[in-house]
């Protein structure tokens, strides 16, 4: 099976689902795919309402990389600072299967990512390895104490996916529903944050 077919098939996983689990693994994901001038995939990259963090899929040689860009920079950080950071993630790529740590880009941004063989990819790994990136996400965010950092990162996702739906006529109801329903957020909050991200674009009026 060749590395487009795999990640023709991630694609599937990621949009198909139960909307009604507890198991955010298994509930259906956004999906955007960036593909070349030939149709080939490039980039598959996915948010779960539940927890809204872009997952990025990419081809590689042999392999797909799953990486989740956790919006930490580290080249501008004190000397000190920095070894925390790097201590903490090299004792968690041990301690945490699947999963590793990386630095990406100038500024060395954090990101989590997982390697998996075009040889033997199954849904039943790709979930393992979700799970496995959700628990490395959440452990070194708890570890570095980035909690807000992260919250702000997830709101302001959130409110781009709305701004998204706005822009493509989404009614004021269907965001409601979508926020109840699919990011399991209560309705009073619900309300508040589509009005932020509808500003001018869209009156927002409920009964």
């Amino acid at each position: 099976m060749s590395t487009q077919d795999i990640l023709e098939r991630i694609k599937v996983w990621f949009e198909s689902g139960d909307e009604n689990s507890n198991d955010i693994v298994e509930m259906p994901w956004d999906v955007e795919v960036e593909r070349d001038v030939n149709g080939s995939i490039k980039m598959i990259t996915a948010i779960n309402p539940r927890m809204p963090i872009r997952f990025h899929v990419f081809p590689l040689e042999k392999c797909v990389r799953i990486a989740v860009d956790i919006g930490f920079e580290t080249a501008y950080l004190k000397p000190s600072s920095r070894i925390k950071v790097y201590r903490t993630a090299l004792i968690l790529n041990s301690a945490v299967e699947i999963m590793k740590f990386e630095l990406v880009g100038l500024d060395d941004e954090l990101w989590v990512c997982a390697d998996l063989s075009i040889q033997s990819i199954s849904e039943e790994e790709f979930n393992d390895t979700i799970a496995a990136l959700f628990i490395g996400l959440t452990t070194i965010v708890v570890k570095l104490g980035l909690e807000e950092k992260l919250k702000a990162s997830m709101f302001t996702t959130l409110t781009q996916m709305l701004k998204e739906r706005i822009d493509k006529g989404c009614k004021p109801e269907d965001l409601l529903n979508f926020l109840t329903k699919r990011a399991g957020m209560d309705e009073k909050l619900a309300k508040q944050i589509i009005s932020k991200a509808s500003g001018k674009q869209l009156p927002i009026m409920y009964r």
